[in-house]
């Protein structure tokens, strides 16, 4: 969370491509998982679902895999910032198990990419994720429109949703 993955689902949803946001809290099931990576040209950026890797590995084995990081106590503090009624210490302890998750992936998982978050609006990363993710070439000008719009999910809607089903 708060690392800037909605407007990198933003800026990866480009040509042919359509990358949601936080598609994983609609899957009720492994055939909703396998049903959304199966279709061509389409990818998501998740913030909860680092925990569940283990099961994308096992059924959508061909997906390519990126952790973007940010330190945890930034991503406290800007919760705070955002006025989120939040128990700064639970949300901690949930976002360092996160964190050690993301260890895991790009430990265990082939080929894995890593970016800081920071990279992601300078030219140089947003150029390397979008060829990485897009497999091909980049596009400045589509980089250009979008490196200096502030794009965020609802995050008071996000915490509501996560109270109901926690």
């Amino acid at each position: 969370p708060r690392s800037g993955t909605k407007w990198l689902s933003t800026y990866l949803t480009y040509g042919e491509w359509r990358c949601g946001h936080e598609e994983a809290t609609h899957f009720r099931g492994i055939d909703d998982v396998r049903s959304w990576l199966a279709q061509d040209f389409t990818g998501t950026v998740e913030t909860a679902a680092a925990p569940f890797w283990r099961v994308l590995r096992e059924y959508a084995p061909q997906t390519r895999v990126a952790t973007i990081r940010r330190p945890v106590g930034q991503v406290v503090d800007s919760f705070l910032r955002a006025g989120l009624v939040v128990n700064p210490d639970r949300l901690r302890a949930l976002l360092e198990k996160h964190d050690r998750k993301l260890d895991q992936i790009e430990a265990r998982w082939p080929n894995v990419r890593r970016w800081r978050h920071t990279e992601l609006g300078g030219a140089t990363g947003g150029k390397a994720v979008f060829e990485w993710a897009l497999q091909r070439p980049w596009d400045q000008q589509w980089w250009q429109s979008l490196v200096n719009i502030h794009i965020r999910k609802d995050l008071r809607h996000e915490v509501r949703y996560y109270q109901a089903y926690e």
